[in-house]
């Protein structure tokens, strides 16, 4: 049982490079509780490109689901959520 391992990749769709994205990541038990949220960074996303970054491991965590924060451009923020 657990979460262990687990990877996140964001793809970069646009045609501006991201400086920064914040990712919500929430650790759910079995019963669809939530047990924990934890929050990852990607940085430096080119245009057209992806990042793949390590979520941290849970060890009581059924399953996880994930929201995108935030996400800033090189010259200033293009998006907030």
């Amino acid at each position: 049982m657990g979460i262990k391992g687990a990877k996140a990749s964001l793809t970069n769709r646009s045609t501006e490079a991201i400086a920064k994205a914040t990712v919500e990541v929430q650790y759910y038990n079995e019963d669809n509780e939530l047990l924990q949220t934890k929050t990852v960074s990607f940085s430096n996303i080119g245009a057209k490109k992806t990042a793949t970054v390590s979520i941290p491991d849970h060890s009581f965590a059924d399953h996880l689901d994930y929201k995108i924060v935030s996400v800033q451009g090189a010259a200033e923020p293009f998006a907030r959520l």
